[in-house]
């Protein structure tokens, strides 16, 4: 029975669909022979070029092997245009330190209260206590810890900044004393060292 099927399957092929004609042999096996080219196309391509295959691959895990594609993390200070920052952080021990250098851009002096940093995403926060009253132009330097926690090396934070100060410009506050605080918030994007 599987013969009788074979030959059914042999004899409806030998005609052609469109005119039910018979088909020639030779067509038959111009077909078999485009099919089996096709795939020795595709095996030649591979074997022409497939070095050069090799070779990109080879370059693209270099690339990114290498850390060359890793996203680029600027690092930025950023307390607003009367403030201008520089910023280093770095582990120490168990601690992660904040160093920041801000440079008073005001025309008159400052009295700095309070600085808070806060480290985005994991909820530390640091406050430190100053009594720094840079004239204009002048720089004032502060450290701030973050207590039992230790950064990754060469990951990137984002940290909050709020600094609390008070003016001593000669026709508000000529004897610069705490009559009127003034916030200025900024964030800091940092790599730990």
């Amino acid at each position: 029975m599987a013969k009788a099927q074979v030959a059914i399957g042999l004899n409806t092929r030998l005609f052609d669909e469109s005119n039910n004609g018979p088909i020639n042999r030779m067509s038959i096996y111009r077909e078999f022979k485009a099919r089996n080219l096709r795939g020795q196309v595709a095996i030649e391509y591979l074997m022409t070029y497939g070095w050069a295959i090799l070779v990109l691959l080879i370059i693209i895990g270099l690339i990114l092997g290498s850390g060359i594609a890793s996203p680029i993390i600027s690092e930025d200070c950023n307390l607003g245009s009367k403030i201008t920052c520089r910023h280093f952080l770095y582990n120490d021990g168990a601690n992660l330190k904040l160093l920041i250098n801000m440079t008073n851009g005001f025309e008159h002096k400052i009295k700095i209260k309070t600085i808070t940093v806060t480290l985005v995403g994991k909820g530390n926060m640091a406050t430190v206590l100053t009594n720094d009253d840079p004239e204009s132009g002048e720089s004032s330097s502060i450290e701030a810890t973050f207590a039992g926690y230790n950064a990754p090396r060469d990951s990137s934070k984002t940290i909050q900044v709020l600094i609390n100060y008070y003016s001593c410009a000669p026709e508000v506050n000529p004897s610069c004393v705490d009559i009127a605080t003034h916030p200025i918030s900024g964030k800091i994007s940092a790599k730990a060292n």
